[in-house]
């Protein structure tokens, strides 16, 4: 399955529904479902601008849930769509009941040979 390494607290908002556009600077032509990674980096400015937004512990370094990426444009309505990027379109959120611990990639990214189902349902560790 495909996935995709968000900072936090950008991963979270996708994840909880908030946040409909994820900001790119390339397009891609995927459809689908796909992973949404919170990486191990922190976007400070966005900590200090949308605090009112953020749940006050962000999980970092694990795979949160899926959603359905529907389209990749620019100029997209959405308030999170900043202009001249790319504007990933992001629908069906369904988060994992517990985050699983994944090493995270650039770019767009494959979580090979397992299941998903398999992934967010064992234990604690890294993959």
């Amino acid at each position: 399955m495909k996935a995709l390494t968000v900072r936090q607290p950008w991963a979270s908002l996708i994840m909880c529904g908030a946040k409909d556009v994820e900001c790119r600077t390339w397009m891609t032509a995927y459809r689908g479902p796909l992973l949404i990674h919170a990486g191990l980096a922190l976007d400070q400015g966005a900590l200090t601008a949308h605090a009112h937004l953020v749940p006050g512990d962000l999980p970092r370094g694990v795979l949160l849930g899926t959603v359905t990426m529907t389209a990749c444009v620019r100029d997209h309505p959405s308030p999170w769509a900043e202009p001249g990027g790319w504007h990933w379109v992001l629908a069906d959120p369904v988060p994992f009941t517990v985050p699983v611990e994944y090493r995270g990639k650039l770019g767009l990214w494959d979580v090979p040979g397992r299941s998903i189902t398999a992934l967010a349902t064992r234990g604690p560790g890294r993959t």
